[in-house]
């Protein structure tokens, strides 16, 4: 799977908050907190590596691919920031946001079309 550097970000932004993933995973499990924290580290620091080489995933890395699809921290943050400097030092535009999150759009249609689970 290809990815843009935009949308590698966006899902680095996601795998950057293990503790948010991890409440995620809990709830979809029914596991125990602690045992979903443990599951996010061992697969998360792997997760871009095997999407874009379009190796197969196990379910726990697949129910992660589905929280960085479902995630919209990224694009709240962006939104957020509109009149703003972005961490580029660029203006937050309503143009920009509207190009981000066409991409954000992309992207979960990526993830949901090209996941192999394991």
């Amino acid at each position: 799977m290809q990815f843009t550097e935009l949308q590698l970000e966006m899902i680095q932004h996601r795998l950057d908050v293990p503790d948010a993933m991890a409440e995620v995973l809990a709830d979809t499990q029914q596991i125990s907190y602690e045992e979903a924290f443990e599951l996010v580290e061992k697969h998360a620091p792997d997760l871009i590596y095997k999407l874009q080489a379009d190796l197969p995933l196990y379910a726990t890395e697949v129910q992660l691919v589905i929280d960085v699809a479902l995630d919209q921290s990224y694009l709240a943050c962006c939104e957020n920031a509109i009149g703003d400097e972005w961490d580029d030092g660029k203006p937050m535009t309503h143009r920009r946001y509207n190009q981000i999150e066409r991409s954000y759009y992309d992207l979960r249609e990526k993830l949901s079309r090209g996941v192999v689970v394991w």
